[in-house]
């Protein structure tokens, strides 16, 4: 149960792979309904009495009763949870509404703390705490379009010390947390500080169900459950791949991370034109203001035959080499939006 994506047409709730209610209306803007409200969408199809508000308190009710039904079974249960906040379009509840006294993203935000709560809730009232593994993520940094810099100005950070915000190829549109919750097996309040991706979560969960992962599944996918558990301290993964929507290619190994940027100006007139190198140590300048790549000629040499041997290769395993859906050249801007298929 959900919506596809909050801020695209067509406006209506999606249950088992069927619309709950037709989107017989079309959709009317109204710029004081929230902030970055879906404008390119109107006169788009909407269902009658759709409330762009009324999205997250719904599909939060949603995964509590889903706890609720399940946890009186003995076979285990899975719930993916995907919120639609912090997204645009930011429309707090009339519950949270000015209550963070800064913005409509602070509200938003405050909301999604309750949603999470919420589900935590669920879990912990229903007694099945003790067996349930709980994670809490994000896929990406703080946008710099809805609000940031009214947060900046009431003295709230949303990418801390990081350099950027999402959709670009710095720490701060990528570095997110990840929380674990697993009473009895991941201790309380620990930290680790490894390097971790999004993907690694598949790899994680078959790991954790005994399962091996075929070859050809989830390539860029590595388990952490050594990790996790505290049995292990050398990291699994070496490395991670990040991209701007640009287009412009990361690659962080150890401490060291290279960027692969487009030269300056629009997007269409670096299209084409070889990338700009630049390299940074997180260990040492985590905000990314000095680049080190003229001192480090070796370290760049290194990380850009490593991104290749990655790329080339098509997954980040062991194994046999798989393929990619698309010629890669991180050392030249893409030329079309979309490259072709292979």
């Amino acid at each position: 149960f959900g919506t596809h994506v909050p801020n695209f047409a067509p406006f209506t709730f999606i249950e088992n792979d069927r619309v709950v209610v037709q989107p017989t209306e079309k959709y009317e803007y109204d710029p004081n309904e929230g902030t970055v409200m879906p404008q390119g969408f109107a006169g788009s199809p909407i269902a009658p009495g759709w409330k762009f508000d009324e999205i997250l308190p719904e599909i939060t009710n949603r995964a509590v009763d889903y706890i609720h039904q399940n946890a009186k079974n003995e076979e285990p249960f899975f719930l993916f949870f995907s919120m639609t906040s912090p997204h645009e379009p930011v429309v707090p509840s009339k519950r949270f509404k000015g209550k963070s006294g800064i913005n409509d993203i602070a509200d938003f935000v405050m909301e999604t703390d309750w949603s999470a709560g919420k589900v935590i809730e669920a879990v912990d009232k229903t007694g099945i705490a003790e067996d349930t593994i709980v994670i809490f993520t994000a896929d990406n940094g703080h946008s710099h379009y809805t609000g940031l810099q009214e947060l900046l100005d009431a003295g709230h950070k949303p990418s801390g010390e990081f350099r950027g915000h999402k959709s670009n190829v710095w720490e701060g549109g990528h570095r997110v947390p990840y929380l674990v919750r697993w009473p009895g097996k991941v201790d309380a309040g620990s930290e680790n500080h490894q390097i971790l991706s999004l993907n690694d979560t598949f790899a994680l969960c078959a790991d954790i169900l005994k399962k091996r992962l075929p070859t050809d599944a989830a390539e860029d996918s590595l388990s952490f459950l050594p990790q996790l558990l505290g049995k292990k301290k050398k990291p699994t993964r070496n490395h991670v791949v990040s991209q701007s929507t640009g287009g412009e290619f990361g690659y962080q190994e150890g401490p060291w991370k290279i960027v692969y940027l487009n030269q300056g100006g629009t997007l269409s007139e670096a299209r084409g034109q070889p990338t700009i190198v630049e390299l940074y140590n997180l260990d040492r300048d985590v905000a990314e203001t000095t680049n080190v790549a003229k001192d480090n000629p070796e370290i760049v040499q290194r990380l850009t035959r490593n991104l290749d041997k990655v790329i080339s290769r098509g997954t980040s395993r062991k194994g046999r080499p798989q393929s990619n859906d698309t010629l890669v050249d991180f050392k030249r801007t893409q030329t079309e939006r979309w490259g072709p298929a292979l």
